[in-house]
């Protein structure tokens, strides 16, 4: 934080991106020949999968978030802050499963049983979040806040899974702090978040890898239409002592 002059404050902050990762998981497998036996060659001749076989790993990247602050107080009794972040959603290129006991599978006669290793397109963008609010001191007992902001999804629109974020989102939301003595402070909020509604589908295309890789994507998709209400009231309470 920069305290430019007695009145602009400039803030920047870095988050690096972290990878979560997952070893030794464990899977599941049913109904198998509905699910591969159109594939060519097919790839499941034989459902009996040892519990112990049954392992995976993958990983999911956490965003890089770089964010710009900035606050003026314009008088003793206003103020008001921008707040820009950039989200690096561009790391999250795609969602890997690798199966690990392969070569166990393979030592009891099972190899075109074992299912292929998992590769599901994301190419997600990079975006940005815009945050505005302001704050003003009714009295020294009332204070009273309100804000908006705009969010980014990273998905693109033939891509869409629900696991992570999902549509263009705005927000508003308002604030109050009652002070009635030097050691008790009430605060009361509500924000609202509009998730706009987007038409979203997962078509990925047989030369980004498909869903397996080593089989072709056999085109099923699925299309839909995404929109959201959140509301988000809070209370809370502070004593000095």
């Amino acid at each position: 934080m920069y305290q430019i002059t007695d009145k602009l404050q400039v803030g920047l902050r870095y988050l690096s991106k972290v990878r979560m990762e997952i070893d030794g998981g464990d899977a599941d497998f049913n109904d198998f020949q509905p699910l591969f036996s159109d594939l060519e060659p097919p790839i499941v001749q034989n459902f009996d999968t040892p519990d112990t076989m049954n392992s995976f790993s993958s990983s999911l990247p956490l965003p890089s978030k770089t964010s710009l602050g900035i606050s003026y107080e314009f008088s003793d009794d206003f103020r008001m802050g921008l707040d820009v972040t950039y989200v690096g959603w561009g790391a999250y290129d795609s969602l890997i499963i690798e199966f690990e006991n392969k070569e166990e599978f393979e030592a009891a006669g099972n190899a075109t049983s074992f299912p292929p290793d998992s590769r599901e397109p994301r190419h997600y963008d990079n975006t940005f979040i815009v945050k505005l609010g302001g704050e003003y001191d009714v009295s020294d007992v009332l204070t009273i806040r309100a804000g908006l902001s705009y969010d980014q999804t990273p998905i693109q629109r033939n891509l869409y899974t629900p696991e992570t974020p999902d549509n263009d989102k705005l927000g508003a939301s308002v604030g109050i702090s009652v002070s009635p003595t030097d050691w008790l402070t009430i605060d009361g909020s509500f924000a609202y978040l509009y998730g706009i509604e987007q038409e979203f589908s997962y078509e990925p295309s047989s030369d980004v890898s498909g869903l397996y890789s080593d089989h072709p994507y056999d085109g099923n998709t699925f299309r839909g239409k995404m929109k959201t209400d959140v509301f988000l009231p809070g209370l809370g309470v502070t004593m000095k002592f």
